[in-house]
């Protein structure tokens, strides 16, 4: 069996980092008087980061393997321009992270 590298650019924008967002999204709300919402916001941001964790994991076996998520947003959001123009922006944003200050 040959075995693949994981393929993971944390320098481009991956739904880890939305979900981690969304998770911290709703421990704020939790700590602000909206506890039963913010549990369920964040487990739907947990929920978000699962789903690209075990997209890249399971690349390591089979690289074109992509995510439920990964589906839904291909078939169904990126058709929108401005999707599209907000991927490019948070892309730029992260690779300007990994070049550092200028």
């Amino acid at each position: 069996m040959e075995i693949y590298r994981m393929r993971f650019n944390p320098f481009e924008w991956h739904h880890w980092y939305l979900g981690t967002f969304i998770k911290y999204a709703g421990f704020l709300m939790m700590f602000t008087g909206l506890f039963w919402w913010g549990l369920l916001v964040v487990h739907i941001g947990q929920l978000i980061r699962d789903d690209d964790f075990y997209q890249h994991t399971r690349q390591l076996g089979e690289p074109g393997y992509h995510s439920p998520l990964h589906y839904i947003f291909g078939k169904y959001l990126y058709k929108y321009r401005i999707v599209q123009w907000l991927c490019k922006k948070l892309d730029t944003l992260f690779n300007k992270l990994k070049r550092g200050p200028s």
